[in-house]
């Protein structure tokens, strides 16, 4: 009797294991479904998102923040951000939902949790706005890859690389315009180039500024003017029209 009852409590205990962990998988496919659902681009209506939340068991927040990890490991990250994050696999990454991402010490625990792999955080949004932050944090996490973007460490923001993000919107447009607008310089030589190129640079940084632009470069200011001798040669009257300084500043 008492082997059957030992049988009888194993088999119990087996059964409700399995029912705990086919619950906790419908949990976490309904938290997959809606970190998904958030980032969609068109946003799926606010009903199905307010129901898929309910649905999920994850109160929308006020504000959010989406978080694009690269490598597929969805499971260990989520069990390192905790509850409060959603984390879903997509092709070639990971998405990472956030709530209240300006909370004190957040970057410190995303710092923790990434254990050293490469991710890019979008910027706060509401919840209805998820997928603007989470294109930004993705397309910011492609340029890292790139070598477009350089951080300190693995973690890239998004609104702190605003203009990379303007500049990568078409990287081959951007290396076009570039090539275009300076071309008049391909035909110095090696050190002339350098040269004439870094006394263009300041002397758009410091508007005109001959004094400064000497100091920048630590140069003499006649220097300076020999210089914008030639630039003006080369470059004619781009220099006086201001979009032509903005195009070669940019």
């Amino acid at each position: 009797i008492f082997a059957y009852i030992d049988e009888l409590s194993a088999d119990s205990i087996e059964g409700y294991a399995r029912e705990q962990a086919a619950q906790a998988g419908a949990l976490q496919r309904r938290r997959q479904r809606l970190a998904t659902l958030l980032v969609e681009d068109p946003p799926a209506p606010p009903a199905a998102m307010e129901a898929a939340a309910a649905d999920a068991g994850w109160p929308l927040p006020r504000a959010l923040a989406a978080l694009a990890v690269e490598g597929e490991e969805a499971d260990r990250l989520a069990a390192r951000l905790g509850p409060e994050a959603l984390v879903a696999p997509l092709p070639s990454l990971t998405l990472v939902v956030l709530p209240d991402p300006a909370a004190p010490g957040r970057r410190r625990e995303l710092a923790a949790a990434l254990r050293g792999r490469r991710a890019a955080l979008g910027p706060a949004t509401g919840w209805h706005e998820a997928g603007l932050s989470f294109a930004r944090a993705h397309r910011v996490l492609e340029l890292v890859r790139e070598g477009a973007v350089e951080t300190a460490g693995p973690l890239a923001v998004a609104e702190e690389h605003q203009l990379e993000l303007v500049l990568g919107g078409d990287r081959r447009l951007a290396n076009d315009l570039a090539e275009r607008a300076l071309a008049p310089l391909e035909g110095e030589t090696e050190l002339s180039r350098e040269r004439l190129g870094s006394t263009l640079d300041a002397w758009l940084r410091h508007r005109g500024r001959t004094e400064e632009v000497a100091r920048a470069l630590h140069v003499h200011p006649q220097t300076v003017r020999y210089r914008l001798a030639r630039l003006r040669e080369l470059f004619g009257e781009r220099l006086d029209a201001p979009d032509g300084r903005f195009e070669l500043e940019l």
